[in-house]
């Protein structure tokens, strides 16, 4: 009797490539953003064309470069608001947008939100909303105070 063996790859096997692979890809990129960063390049600079195409494509890219502004993404969802968000010791709830304006378009609630993170803040500033906006591509956070910040990319020791 042979026995043969079972060339097929567990689920869990499967997996731990997939993840591994976009890890991989993920690290990547982040290096890729880390080099052109320290030559003083904003995220807005280094993306081709106009931006995110949706607010789904702009949460890839808040989510894979969020820590490299200090923001932890404690918790992420599909309804509103879409992050909880952690950030000098203060739990921050957020809205992504592709455009800040749209926050008002969808109609949220800016009782229930601290924070909107977007690619393009086309609100006045400070906003009458009552609530800060970080803008992923030019790395400014817009506190509703009137301060204006631009916010340090933290390379945590990545080599690129």
């Amino acid at each position: 009797m042979s026995i043969e063996k079972d060339n097929t790859k567990s689920s869990d096997e499967s997996n731990v490539i997939f993840e591994n692979f976009m890890r991989g890809s993920i690290l990547e990129q982040e290096k890729r953003f880390l080099k052109l960063a320290k030559k003083g390049k904003k995220f807005g600079e280094m993306r081709r064309g106009n931006g995110p195409g949706s607010e789904d494509e702009f949460r890839l890219f808040f989510d894979m470069l969020a820590h490299f502004f200090g923001f932890r993404i404690l918790h992420y969802c599909t309804y509103f608001p879409d992050y909880l968000l952690a950030k000098d010791g203060y739990e921050i709830r957020a809205e992504a947008e592709v455009h800040a304006s749209t926050f008002t378009v969808h109609k949220h609630d800016p009782k229930q939100c601290d924070m909107i993170v977007c690619w393009n803040n086309n609100l006045p500033h400070p906003n009458k909303l009552g609530l800060d906006v970080f803008e992923l591509s030019t790395h400014k956070m817009y506190y509703n105070d009137g301060r204006l910040e631009e916010l340090a990319v933290k390379d945590y020791g990545i080599q690129v």
